[in-house]
């Protein structure tokens, strides 16, 4: 879902401000704030501890958004 809600912000105009910058969710550690979550559709869950492969996120969806859309 998220590639297609930011699909449908960038289509409106509409910009995006994340804050919430906790391991686990946009980033993978507190060590690099440039490294981002990723999600893999085949381990992925929408609730955190049904996750085999847990810490997954949508921060490199939303970074890459970042970067085509302010560059």
């Amino acid at each position: 879902m998220v590639p297609a809600f930011l699909r449908y912000l960038y289509a409106r105009g509409i910009g995006l401000d994340i804050y919430q910058l906790q391991p686990g969710y946009m980033i993978q550690s507190w060590l690099d704030l440039g490294d981002p979550t990723t999600i893999n559709p085949h381990t992925w869950s929408c609730l955190q501890n049904d996750e085999p492969q847990p810490d997954q996120g949508a921060g490199r969806l939303v970074m890459d958004w970042f970067i085509k859309h302010n560059s």
